[in-house]
């Protein structure tokens, strides 16, 4: 029997450990359009024209049991299906389907299951939040006027450069690398170098006690404002500056997901904003450094906006396929073809890539990453479901050594979160959260590059709209994170200010 199941997603996952990275078992690329159960979606063959999604259905089943599982991840395998949501035995699945496919799938899918469906036609959900988009339009003051729509990387760009121009003494602009099709990756990094203290004069005669050097630091409260350490040898009263901590955050590795390039964008220039007025904000930026990395897809994130909108890839080609794109959070170096959740099919929206950072867009960010040595944390948002991630996404039988600091960081993040807009994320690993993976960025950061807090954080919604996020919902996003964020940092301040960078 086949019951109808709620639209939305209720996201309702525990506080749990584990370990985990994807893996890819090998399968051969699906044939055109119409041969039979390896038929592939027409938006996967190269040089596409406008996708159109005219008879394409979002559905949504409800798993009781691990076969139910086994069965979804087999038709996945044979359709070449585009799952929007998880396999899960705690939430409803959400699945596109497009009319070549829908026969098939039904005959194909367990007669016990339940199921409903979520969108009925995916072209006419989009043309509907299109016109509801353009009626609502609100104009905000000051920057948060921009982040009232969502906008190509071009305009991105071109605001943050603005934002940036408007305080040069806190931003640094860098090209950390070039997509696949030749567009440059932009990063933009915010700080505040604290002010060189000035030289004491050599005591004439020999002090006891505090040092004097001490002494003097902690009357002008350097110490808390400042993010230099100071160190006082016994031959010599001398300062020893470290490099503040840093902290990187990204979107855009999947191209549909618009929320995450919006978000990330509305963090920094909300901080550039506050800086003369919040003091938070004011110590935050003399703390730490800070690395905003709007698009890594660029090319996919583009593709999205002109050509395709439920376009997730890369637009890299492979010689020998007609599909094109790799799933840039799969292309990282860690348990890269380990695990079950390995895809090798060019086809598949997971597919891995032909080696371990073949993709130029994780190859820059990685590097980008290795070449700071003092990164505390890195932060890759995407889209949907309103979860807080942590390490592993490869084996959930093992935890982070750190686990109790990432768990409790993850917690004021949250809290801090669910009190600007009441807004609920949940905690738990990626393994438990979106099944087994590998070649996870934050698996790769917090293993490879002992990045202690390393997250991926899934953004509203919890299935109503899923990537089709309207743009009302940008600046609440926006805020809820720029709190979770703000918070986290000041955790890592008082728990890892003194000590190492991370494991």
């Amino acid at each position: 029997m086949r019951l109808n199941v709620p639209i939305a997603i209720a996201a309702s996952y525990l506080v749990c450990s584990g370990l985990a990275l994807p893996t890819f078992d090998d399968q051969k690329p699906f044939l055109s359009k119409g041969n039979g159960v390896n038929a592939i979606a027409d938006f996967q063959l190269k040089d596409s024209p406008n996708q159109h999604y005219d008879g394409h259905q979002v559905i949504a089943i409800n798993a009781t049991n691990e076969q139910a599982l086994s069965a979804l991840y087999a038709l996945r395998e044979r359709l070449a299906l585009d799952f929007w949501t998880p396999l899960s035995l705690d939430k409803p699945i959400q699945i596109r389907i497009n009319p070549e496919q829908k026969d098939q799938f039904f005959d194909l899918l367990p007669s016990s299951t339940n199921y409903s469906v979520a969108i009925p036609d995916l072209q006419q959900f989009l043309d509907n939040q299109a016109k509801l988009n353009y009626e609502t339009t609100v104009i905000r003051k000051g920057f948060e006027n921009f982040f009232t729509d969502y906008h190509s990387y071009e305009d991105i760009t071109a605001h943050l450069d603005e934002l940036a121009s408007q305080h040069k003494k806190l931003v640094k602009k860098i090209k950390i690398g070039t997509t696949s099709e030749g567009r440059p990756i932009y990063a933009w990094r915010l700080h505040k170098k604290a002010k060189k203290s000035k030289p004491t004069k050599k005591p004439k005669k020999k002090t006891h006690g505090k040092n004097l050097l001490s002494s003097w630091l902690e009357d002008l409260d350097l110490y808390e404002d400042e993010e230099d350490d100071y160190q006082v040898t016994k031959k010599k009263k001398q300062k020893k500056p470290k490099k503040p901590m840093e902290i990187v955050i990204n979107g855009g590795q999947h191209g549909r997901e618009w929320i995450s390039p919006a978000v990330v964008s509305y963090m920094m220039a909300a901080m550039l904003d506050s800086y003369d007025s919040d003091k938070t904000t004011h110590r935050l930026l003399k703390y730490f450094k800070w690395t905003f990395i709007p698009v890594l897809n660029v090319d996919g994130y583009e593709y999205s906006q002109t050509n395709d909108r439920m376009w997730r890839k890369t637009r890299q080609s492979f010689e020998n396929s007609k599909c094109i794109g790799v799933d840039l959070n799969r292309n990282w170096d860690f348990e890269w073809e380990s695990r079950p959740g390995y895809d090798s099919n060019p086809c598949s929206e997971t597919y891995v890539g032909t080696y371990p950072f073949s993709a130029p867009e994780s190859q820059a960010l990685a590097s980008y990453i290795a070449s700071r040595k003092r990164v505390i944390s890195y932060l890759d948002l995407h889209s949907f479901s309103q979860m807080w991630m942590t390490p592993y996404g490869s084996d959930c039988r093992h935890e982070p050594k750190d686990n109790e600091d990432i768990i409790e960081a993850a917690l004021h993040a949250v809290k801090s979160l669910k009190r600007v807009h009441d807004k609920q994320f949940e905690i738990a690993p990626v393994c438990r959260s979106v099944s087994e993976t590998s070649g996870d960025a934050i698996e790769w950061s917090y293993t490879k590059q002992h990045v202690k807090y390393s997250y991926e954080i899934q953004l509203r919604d919890t299935g109503s709209y899923g990537f089709l996020l309207p743009p009302s919902e940008i600046l609440p996003s926006g805020e809820e994170m720029l709190s979770a964020i703000q918070n986290l940092a000041l955790f890592i301040r008082s728990r890892d200010g003194k000590g190492k960078k991370g494991t």
